[in-house]
């Protein structure tokens, strides 16, 4: 009652083992060009996919519980966006801690790359302006916080606020 087994079992078994006609893929999930609140249901565990938008959009992520819940992000433009994505904590009280590397297209030399952080104590936004690349793991860590890490790339510094 409730003592775990502790057995290696291979990812070979397991996949023998799913019953005929099981798929666990995940679907990515193509976000409305519009502000868009996150449910842990709808948008955890999939790929969330961030259209070439008309406006500014906000993304609101859920309140998180601290159980690792997953949510990524890539841009799926076929073209250099003039808007800005941004991905935002729900509230105050929960805040970003992390790291996002920036590729500025427009610059050269060892300007052409920055490393932009979240602080863990203010950082309840981050924001991509101009999106030319973008991708995005977000992981919730506790009730108050998720780790950000990934890769975009825009000709404006993408950043925490």
């Amino acid at each position: 009652s409730g003592t775990p087994i502790n057995k290696k079992v291979s990812l070979e078994n397991i996949m023998n083992n799913l019953p005929d006609g099981a798929d666990i893929r995940m679907a990515p999930v193509s976000l409305a060009n519009a502000d868009v609140t996150m449910t842990d249901t709808l948008h955890s565990g999939h790929i969330n996919v961030l259209p070439d938008g008309s406006a500014d959009r906000t993304y609101t992520l859920p309140t998180p519980t601290g159980g690792g819940e997953v949510y990524r992000f890539i841009y799926g433009g076929s073209a250099a966006d003039t808007d800005n994505h941004i991905i935002k904590c729900p509230g105050s009280a929960v805040h970003f801690t992390g790291a996002v590397m920036h590729l500025d297209t427009d610059e050269a030399g060892a300007a052409q790359t920055t490393t932009v952080f979240g602080n863990g104590s203010s950082n309840d936004t981050f924001t991509s302006t101009n999106t030319e690349m973008l991708d995005i793991t977000i992981v919730s860590s506790s009730t108050t916080n998720y780790f950000i890490s990934g890769l975009c790339a825009s000709d404006t510094d993408a950043s925490f606020g």
